[in-house]
């Protein structure tokens, strides 16, 4: 296509409503587009059949502005500089999977307003500047699983709160996480599991979760006080594992929870009341059940 940028790319131009999308076509295969020329070189797409991998040299993604539906996967993975997701606003619906990995000045979501469906997986891993989820506004189902680890910086899911159908999440080592609000409008999921995640202050923004069909983990939270979050939690179709929550010290937020159906482990928690773990044994009817190396010394109620 010539050594320039197309017509319609970089700088105002490069905004999606400047493109003539009436043009787009889909393409025939997956892109793999690794340097900025890959993507300015490209013709205007408004399909790709397959996957769709954005790496290393790529800053801008104006060209991508008619881009509606991938039906593999969608990857943002290893870029030096790309602050934004700007020029994807048009995409709607992502077939296979979402994975954002270790992108160094990747700072939110914007540029995904109008992503609404992932049927595969959402991975958010390793972003060293992601601060929020913003720009997943318009997102409502993510059909197997959220996976957000090790960024260092994200402090909220709010980005998230239009999400209303989910498999599994799993946060771990977010160092700056506070809280879950974002996750306000699940109400089950297949697996749950909070671990590593040194500012957590609390689960607020799981108040509609009723039904867990396989485990729920909540562990190494360090500043961890309460659960009061769950509160609307009625069912753990199998486990349930609460560990190694140094400031925890009530279990009072599982207060709806009814029935464990296989097993509870609750240990190393050593400021939470061991008679609390033993009365939600006997509450639930849990089978199996590990209560160790928490607080013996403390009474209940």
């Amino acid at each position: 296509m010539g050594g320039g940028a197309p017509e319609g790319t970089g700088g105002s131009a490069g905004a999606p409503a400047e493109l003539d999308c009436a043009t787009a076509r889909p393409t025939s295969s997956s892109l793999d587009l690794k340097y900025q020329v890959d993507v300015d070189e490209l013709p205007l797409i408004s399909e790709v059949q397959g996957d769709l991998t954005l790496s290393e040299g790529v800053n801008r993604l104006h060209r991508l502005g008619c881009l509606r539906r991938v039906t593999g996967t969608l990857t943002v993975r290893y870029t030096r500089n790309l602050p934004t997701l700007e020029g994807l606003e048009r995409l709607e619906s992502i077939a296979a999977g979402l994975t954002i990995v270790n992108n160094d000045t990747l700072a939110s979501m914007a540029g995904l307003e109008g992503l609404k469906v992932v049927d595969g997986s959402l991975n958010i891993h390793s972003n060293l500047r992601l601060a929020d989820l913003g720009g997943f506004e318009s997102l409502t189902t993510v059909r197997h699983g959220i996976q957000i680890e090790n960024n260092p910086v994200l402090a909220s899911l709010a980005g998230l709160r239009n999400l209303t159908g989910t498999g599994a999440v799993a946060l771990k080592s977010n160092p700056a996480l506070r809280n879950l609000q974002g996750l306000d409008g699940v109400s089950e999921l297949a697996n749950l599991l909070v671990i590593g995640n040194a500012k957590l202050e609390s689960l607020e923004g799981l108040s509609a979760l009723e039904t867990i069909y396989q485990d729920l983990t909540i562990g190494s939270n360090d500043v961890l006080t309460s659960i009061d979050g769950l509160s609307a939690l009625r069912a753990i179709e199998q486990n349930l594992t609460i560990s190694n929550n140094r400031e925890l010290t009530s279990l009072d937020g599982l207060s709806s929870l009814e029935r464990i159906h296989y097993g509870l482990e609750i240990t190393t928690n050593p400021r939470l009341p061991t008679c609390e773990a033993e009365e939600l044994c006997e509450r639930t009817g849990v089978p199996r059940a590990s209560v160790i190396n928490n607080d013996d010394s403390a009474t209940c109620p």
